[in-house]
């Protein structure tokens, strides 16, 4: 009986300490061509679905969902999007409803804080056009990642442009 229990003892201590290692230990670091490999089987899947997928000088991957009307953007002119951010498994990370009351975000275009890819997807598009924006890391937060962003991380966005004022001159 003293040998069950000591070897139950030890067999609980085992486990306990697997899986406190396994807890403690940091994950793979995410890599370049992780990225690509990533990103090539989510526009693959997109275009065997039948979608038309665009790239801009950039290198920012866009469908257009649905046209808007007038002139696209320029610097100085003020756009309200409302928008929703996804990771590539899916996850929701960022979206306007978070920051503002309404759910529609308005801004200066060409602004010097905004994400560089996001930016440039925002370019494609006039007041009432709505467009899926797949933005690679080196546009986006790179190799350094967020908090909520891994490193290496192409940003999904799908965007609808409410209005786009021109700048008052």
């Amino acid at each position: 009986m003293k040998f069950k229990k000591l070897g139950f003892v030890l067999c609980i201590a085992g486990l306990f300490l697997s899986f406190a290692c396994k807890k403690n230990q940091e994950p793979t670091p995410r890599t370049p061509e992780q990225e690509m490999e990533e990103l090539d089987r989510v526009l693959t899947q997109k275009e065997e679905a039948g979608y038309d997928i665009d790239t801009t000088a950039m290198g920012v991957y866009y469908i257009i969902k649905q046209e808007g009307e007038g002139p696209l953007p320029q610097q100085g002119d003020t756009c309200v999007i409302e928008y929703r951010g996804f990771l590539p498994n899916g996850k929701l990370f960022d979206t306007s409803e978070d920051y503002h009351e309404d759910g529609l975000w308005e801004f200066p275009y060409r602004n010097p804080d905004i994400v560089p890819g996001l930016e440039d997807g925002i370019g494609r598009m006039n007041k009432g056009s709505k467009i899926e924006l797949y933005i690679p890391s080196h546009l986006a937060h790179g190799s350094a990642g967020t908090e909520i962003v891994p490193p290496y991380t192409t940003l999904i966005y799908f965007i609808e442009m409410h209005d786009l004022r021109p700048r008052n001159n």
